[in-house]
Parts: structure tokens; C-alpha cells; sequence
């Protein structure tokens, strides 16, 4: 009788590393596109330090070392210039970049030698290098004439000639702080977020040509476009037209791309405006406030409540941030500078503060109760005068004190 031999059963299989799932949407995975040191550490760093503007320093837990130089690059780039900056990624580090939020590039490098020679070649091709710690980093910005239907100059142009002269700024970290700049070609400001904005704002309503309404735009549509439905059909000579209530009207200009009749730009009332810090209040909350809520009085009892969060808000820093600093410089250098010139700006902030705090604001309050309504008075009533001369007064206080503040 025969035997047989069983035949040999096949090797197992080696089971595939697990992918991971690709979302449909938002931003592609990043982790195919980091450095090899990132991507092993991700997570798990250490610390970092800065070994000179422009570099970062970044170390693990597990000893390995990743060096970051960043450059400042403009938002709109040219195919050559895209291409320029990745050759010098290939030749002189290790093939990998990323784009920061502010447009700056940052290439990553495992090995120290490789920071000098980089840094040479992008400084050679006309990349400044820095944009760390206390500089002025790349001002953020709208795409302006590119692709908005809404602009009222091209914000490139703006910062061309702004990053001309904050030059050295950028490659140096010798403010205060850390800087953020953004340039808007309007008051939407989708620039982005920003210490010192610097945008153009419309400041009368848009001047409409009645004869060419009809016949250039689609009025629905533009009724439609008003964020705050300032716009209405109307008949205006006969031919059908809109019209737009001013009260409502935030000068936006929104109204114009889908109705070029609507005309918003004027060299009257179109101007280059800057925001900084706490300003845009004044700017955008306050004259929002007035327009849209029903009575003068709720708008400014609104009004009146925020500034008076703004107060107490502004003075407790100042309490905290003069002691401390003042301690700090001491243990740092010795001595307090106690009329170092930031401490003197936080005393005069501190000093109006106060004083529409407790000098201004309860006078108002009085005046105010004496108005039966801000909306049927007369403008000639005596506590209406005075009430609008003392907001008037408050509003220039609380500004000078943003301004030295750097609120």
C-alpha cells in the first residue's frame, strides 16, 4: 500500500500595515508630506529654541534634532518662483517645506551644517530669512483685484510697500513682541487676524445711477446681497431702481459687484484705515450697534455696557503687567526701569482708563435719565448737547488709550 505525502501548506500571508482613511474632505493628510524627524516624533518633543532669528530648534524625547528656517515669500507667487524655492529645497535640505499661515516658507533640515549654507542661498535669492520671536511677521492679506469682486484697492500693493520698509523688522526680533499685520481690501477684513490691521473703508453710503439700474443689474440679487438689509426695490423716475436706507447702511460694499450703478468708491469717502487692537470696537462694534438694533437707547446701553467691561478689563492688566514687569527687569537686569518708556504708555492708559471710567461715564448715566427719548428729542435739548459731547469726549479717551496701550 502506497503513502502519500501530504502537499506542503502555503506560507501565511504578511497582513499589509494599516492605512489610514482618506477624508473626502478638508485639508489632504499632512503626515505624507513631513520630514522624516517629524513624522517619528511626532507629538513627543521636547523642547525648542530659536539659535537665531529665522531658525527654529526643535528636540525630542528620543535625542533626534529637526532645524526649521523660515523665509518670507509673497502670498501670490509666480510658476518660476514656486519653482525656484524648491530647488534650493532639493539642494540644500532635505526636500521638505511647508507653507506657514502668514506665507512665509520653512524648509526642515536633521542636520546643523545644513542651516548655514541655506540660509546663504535663500538670503542670495532674495528670501529674507527670519519672521521669529519678537519681529514683524509676514503681513497676511486679501487676494485683492486676483479674484475679489468687492475691493477697493489691491492689498498686495499695500504690503509691497509696507514689507519695504519693515525689512530689517522681519529678519530682526528686537519689538516688543511678536508683530501681526494684515492688509484687507475692505472692512470685511477676511485678511485675517491681526495686532495692527491696515484696510480700506468705505464711509458713506454707496451713490446710485438711477438710469442704469434697470438695465445692468438683477435687483433681487442685490437686494439679497446686503448683510444687513439695508437695500429695497423702488421706483425712482418712473424706471424701476433700488434705494438704500442709511440708517442701515454699514458702507460695506457689497451692493457694488452685483450692481456697478451702486458706485461706493469716491476719493471723498473712500480711505485707507488702521485698526489696531482694541479700536476696531470703535470702528465696526459700536457704529454696527447704532444702526441696527431698533432704539438709540438699547444701542447704547449695549454700548455703554462693553466699554465698561473694556474698563475693568484694561485696568487689571495694567495693575498686573506694571508690577511684573518691573520685577522682572529687576531680577533680569538689575534694575526696575520703572520710566521705561512702555511702563510711562500703561500709566497714561491706566490714567484715561480711569478717567472715563469714573469721571465721564457717571455723568452720562445722569445725562442720559434726564433724555426721555434719544430718538424723539429735540437736537437742541441741553442734556442731549451735553450727553453727546461728553460720548464724544469718552470715545477719544478710550482711543488714545488703545492706541498707547496697544490694546
Amino acid at each position: 500500500m502506497s503513502q502519500t505525502t501530504p502537499a506542503a501548506s502555503p506560507p501565511a500571508k504578511t497582513a499589509a500595515p494599516a492605512q489610514r482613511r482618506a477624508i473626502e474632505s478638508g485639508v489632504p493628510d499632512n503626515q505624507q508630506y513631513l520630514h522624516p524627524v517629524l513624522k517619528r516624533n511626532y507629538g513627543n518633543w521636547k523642547y525648542h529654541d530659536r539659535p537665531r532669528p529665522g531658525v527654529l530648534h526643535h528636540v525630542s524625547h528620543s535625542g533626534e534634532e529637526v532645524w526649521s528656517v523660515r523665509a518670507g515669500t509673497q502670498r501670490q507667487m509666480d510658476v518660476y518662483t514656486i519653482r525656484k524655492l524648491c530647488d534650493i529645497a532639493d539642494q540644500f535640505a532635505d526636500g521638505y517645506v511647508r507653507f506657514t499661515i502668514r506665507s512665509n516658507i520653512e524648509y526642515m533640515v536633521a542636520r546643523q551644517e545644513q542651516v548655514g549654507p541655506l540660509i546663504a542661498t535663500l538670503e542670495a535669492a532674495g528670501f529674507p530669512v527670519g519672521g521669529t520671536g519678537n519681529s514683524v511677521s509676514m503681513i497676511a492679506h486679501t487676494q485683492g483685484w486676483l479674484h475679489c469682486d468687492i475691493p477697493g484697492t489691491d492689498a498686495s500693493g499695500v504690503v509691497k510697500a509696507l514689507m519695504d520698509e519693515l525689512y530689517d523688522e522681519f529678519r530682526r526680533e528686537e519689538m516688543p513682541n511678536r508683530v501681526h499685520l494684515s492688509t484687507s481690501c475692505c472692512e470685511i477684513n477676511c485678511g485675517g487676524q491681526a495686532d495692527i490691521a491696515i484696510i480700506v473703508q468705505h464711509t458713506k453710503p454707496p451713490k446710485i445711477n438711477h438710469d442704469l439700474v434697470a438695465n445692468v443689474c438683477e435687483r433681487p440679487a442685490v437686494v439679497a446681497r446686503c448683510p444687513v438689509a439695508a437695500i429695497r426695490p423702488a421706483l425712482v423716475n418712473g424706471k424701476p431702481s433700488l434705494e438704500v436706507d442709511e440708517s442701515k447702511c454699514v458702507c460695506c460694499g457689497a451692493c457694488y459687484p452685483p450692481c456697478p450703478p451702486m458706485q461706493i468708491n469716491g476719493a471723498d469717502s473712500t480711505k485707507i484705515a488702521v485698526w489696531v487692537g482694541g479700536i476696531i470696537f470703535f470702528a465696526i462694534m459700536a457704529p454696527t450697534a447704532f444702526h441696527q438694533l431698533p432704539t438709540r437707547l438699547m444701542a447704547g446701553t449695549l454700548v455703554g455696557n462693553l466699554l465698561t467691561k473694556l474698563h475693568w478689563i484694561a485696568i487689571v492688566c495694567a495693575i498686573i503687567y506694571l508690577p511684573s514687569s518691573m520685577l522682572y527687569n529687576r531680577f533680569t537686569g538689575g534694575t526696575a526701569h520703572v520710566f521705561a518708556m512702555r511702563h510711562v504708555l500703561i500709566c497714561l492708559m491706566l490714567a484715561l482708563t480711569l478717567v472715563s471710567q469714573f469721571g465721564i461715564t457717571p455723568r452720562m448715566i445722569t445725562l442720559r435719565a434726564q433724555v426721555a427719548s434719544f430718538d424723539s428729542s429735540t437736537l437742541d435739548n441741553p442734556a442731549r448737547i451735553q450727553f453727546e459731547v461728553r460720548g464724544e469726549a469718552s470715545l477719544e479717551v478710550d482711543a488714545n488709550g488703545d492706541l498707547l496701550a496697544g490694546r
